[in-house]
């Protein structure tokens, strides 16, 4: 899966300017999801909302490109981890 996501990283990242890439996408992270699913965790619930209105398609598209096969993302929010 890591790998799967460095790959639409890599290629969101040629077809955005930069600034987008690194404000909108390098900062979400994968996490195992369900069969035909990957799981993207997002900051806070603006970030979520934000990256699901405007790169929720090329998101979707380049992790079919990438994986071959019909995967959805499902985008969630990052819990705080207690100290």
């Amino acid at each position: 899966m890591d790998t799967i996501w460095q790959e639409v990283k890599t290629s969101i990242k040629e077809n955005i300017p930069e600034h987008i890439f690194k404000m909108w996408i390098n900062p979400i992270t994968p996490e195992k999801g369900g069969p035909g699913c990957i799981n993207l965790v997002c900051p806070n619930l603006f970030f979520m909302q934000r990256v699901q209105k405007d790169y929720g398609n090329i998101l979707e598209s380049e992790i079919k490109k990438v994986s071959g096969q019909t995967c959805r993302f499902v985008a969630g929010v990052r819990k705080n981890k207690k100290k």
